[in-house]
């Protein structure tokens, strides 16, 4: 049985961290030391956090694209999505196994446990992607649907475990900080949650309205808005800092602007009251979000590297 998250897991483990009292406490020149030496040795730690999440994304990303298409909610969308999953699916594997310049993640990997969670997930994947070439041709063919389906949680499960992975082995003073690591995650996982939330969603108004169903859509939009304000307002409790630029509060504030629409017609799914406009507006909107926080992830990850407070943090 797949484990289901249902509270945020701050605790990601790592290998070293340099604490911010030591980088307030040392001197400028020291300082600007540590930065050149971690940028010429930087093998791409962020961006590889960066990749993986993109795959803990799209684990829920084509059983939400294969549900709505299946019940011609926002076919053109489905369709194009799942385009891009498959792209991506191809060129992180790759990336995380082999390096990719263009993505500044360098040298091949190593670590027999990553590696070993890379070929799980394309093992997974494998059938999943010959299923959506079917979707595309057969929106409703049960075979396809059932694959896609059962394979969500499990390729969920090993990217989670991928990330896991990754942040040990790469969370180091050297090249990414504790705290950057984990606010990826929660960034990231943001992200994750849209699609999770679509998925539940269009499983509550295609399936049986159960109370089981319609509890996992609560909980994953509970989990969603919690994670976004404290993204945005801190939460000193877990150690979480409010937004930390300007740029990153701005998106953030973004991603939250028509909340409000969403919860609505979240609350008519719950219902089981939503209609077809109101399906396919669902749909674009949270589609709309995970675009912005891929984007957001980006953004925490060239912050990452700057966090030292040497260049004004």
């Amino acid at each position: 049985m797949a484990r289901r998250i249902s509270t945020f897991d701050f605790g990601l483990p790592v290998r070293g961290v340099l604490t911010a009292a030591f980088v307030t406490a040392a001197m400028p020149a020291q300082a600007d030391l540590l930065l050149s030496v971690r940028y010429a040795a930087d093998p791409g730690a962020a961006e590889r956090l960066e990749a993986a999440d993109r795959l803990r994304t799209l684990s829920h990303e084509v059983a939400s694209a294969a549900c709505h298409m299946a019940g011609g909610v926002e076919p053109d969308q489905s369709r194009k999505l799942m385009i891009e999953t498959k792209r991506d699916v191809i060129r992180i594997s790759a990336a995380l196994r082999h390096g990719d310049a263009g993505w500044n993640i360098l040298g091949e990997e190593t670590d027999r446990a990553i590696l070993a969670d890379l070929d799980k997930f394309d093992a997974t994947w494998a059938p999943v992607q010959a299923a959506l070439e079917t979707l595309m041709e057969s929106p409703q063919d049960a075979d396809a649907l059932r694959i896609v389906k059962a394979a969500s949680e499990e390729l969920f499960e090993t990217s989670y475990h991928l990330l896991s992975v990754l942040s040990g082995e790469y969370s180091n003073p050297m090249d990414l900080l504790q705290s950057d690591a984990i606010l990826m995650d929660i960034v990231g996982r943001q992200a994750m949650l849209t699609q999770k939330i679509a998925k539940e969603a269009c499983e509550v108004w295609t399936g049986t309205h159960t109370p089981e169903r319609v509890d996992a859509l609560y909980a994953s939009t509970d989990m969603f808005e919690l994670g976004i304000r404290a993204l945005h307002d801190g939460m000193p409790e877990l150690g979480i800092k409010p937004a930390p630029t300007p740029g990153i509060r701005y998106a953030l504030e973004d991603v939250l602007s028509d909340w409000e629409i969403v919860r609505g017609h979240l609350a008519l799914v719950k219902a089981g009251e939503i209609g077809e406009a109101d399906k396919s507006d669902l749909y674009t909107r949270l589609n709309d979000k995970m675009y912005k926080l891929e984007k957001l992830v980006h953004m925490y990850v060239e912050f990452s590297k700057h966090d030292y407070g040497v260049n004004g943090g």
